[in-house]
């Protein structure tokens, strides 16, 4: 398999992580892993690799599987890739950033989370200066604006602008059109919400199941269920 059709795995991966319940994303994670294994060895696939890991970290704490393992594989592919030519500028240090990001998440202490958001948050700002279009440094950069005032100060207009270039990259990435609806909800942007999260039933409904939706209006789910 040539590093462009593990590309197309890993983008496969990303269409079904929002569709795909717990057990049977396991089962793509790890036919992803099988796949990216029987490579020849390269920077393109080991950075492909981590990428598929660090999306994992974040995933799988949805379903109740534990995502430290991936956020660790992710980062012991992608430091080593730092600053490597050959790869896409700012590869390495988006997926590092991504991976804290999961770290983040599941940090049982306000000390840790904080550690974590500036490790991932140093990352994420070298990504982007050499890429403001990397993927996963947008996804974090937004995750981070969104979800920890101490980083970019509850931001959801700087939110925003990151996820919309997450998803003008990858239009199937769920958690991105999540917290785009997220993002918009903040700014009192209500019918913009509505119609992300609209988008997000049709294309992730799965992830829009386990999304905690309890500040948003039910009626305007309602009439995404019924007009999506």
């Amino acid at each position: 398999m040539t590093a462009g059709g593990v590309r197309e795995v890993y983008r496969g991966l990303l269409r079904r992580a929002g569709s795909l319940d717990g057990a049977t994303l396991m089962r793509a994670a790890d036919r992803f892993d099988a796949a990216v294994q029987a490579m020849p060895q390269g920077l393109e696939t080991e950075l492909l690799r981590a990428r598929g890991a660090a999306l994992l970290a974040n995933v799988l704490p949805l379903h109740g599987a534990a995502g430290r393992p991936w956020s660790d594989r992710a980062l012991e592919l992608a430091t080593p890739l730092r600053g490597a030519s050959a790869l896409p500028s700012g590869g390495a240090d988006g997926v590092i950033a991504e991976a804290y990001l999961a770290r983040c998440a599941a940090a049982s202490t306000t000390a840790m989370r904080a550690l974590y958001a500036h490790q991932g948050c140093s990352a994420l700002r070298r990504a982007l200066a050499a890429d403001r279009r990397e993927l996963s440094a947008n996804f974090a950069a937004g995750s981070f604006a969104l979800h920890t005032p101490v980083v970019f100060g509850g931001d959801a207009a700087r939110a925003a602008r990151h996820f919309e270039c997450v998803l003008d990259v990858e239009p199937c990435h769920g958690g991105a059109q999540l917290l785009l609806a997220r993002a918009y909800e903040r700014q009192g942007r209500r019918a913009a919400s509505d119609a992300a999260f609209a988008r997000l039933l049709a294309t992730a409904p799965r992830l829009a199941e386990l999304a905690d939706r309890s500040s948003r209006d039910p009626g305007a789910v309602a009439r995404e269920r019924r007009d999506g």
